[in-house]
C-alpha cells in the first residue's frame, strides 16, 4: 500500500480578484486555470459566458479576454436596443 501524500500550495495573491470594465465586474479566480466571470452592472447577474486562460498564460490574459467579451456583449446589446427604439 502506497502512503498518501498531501500537497499544499500557497497561492497568496492568486485568489479572487475583481476589476471593473465599462461598468461590468470581472471576477478572476484561479483553479486548474484562470476563470474570468462577468457580472452585469447594477444587478450583479452573471453573464452566460466566461473567459479562461491557462495558468502559464497568466491572470492578465484572462482579464484581457474578459474585456473583449464585454465589448462584444455591449455591442450586441446596443444593437438590440437600437432596433427596439
Amino acid at each position: 500500500m502506497q502512503p498518501r501524500t498531501r500537497s499544499q500550495h500557497n497561492y497568496v495573491g492568486d485568489y479572487a480578484l475583481d476589476d471593473s470594465y465599462r461598468g461590468y465586474t470581472i471576477r478572476v479566480t484561479r483553479a486548474a486555470q484562470w476563470h474570468a466571470i462577468l457580472l452585469e452592472p447594477g444587478t450583479g447577474a452573471i453573464l452566460p459566458t466566461k473567459a479562461t486562460a491557462l495558468l502559464r498564460e497568466g491572470r492578465s490574459v484572462a482579464m484581457e479576454r474578459a474585456r473583449k467579451l464585454i465589448d462584444l456583449y455591449a455591442a450586441a446589446f446596443e444593437q438590440l436596443r437600437d432596433r427596439a427604439a
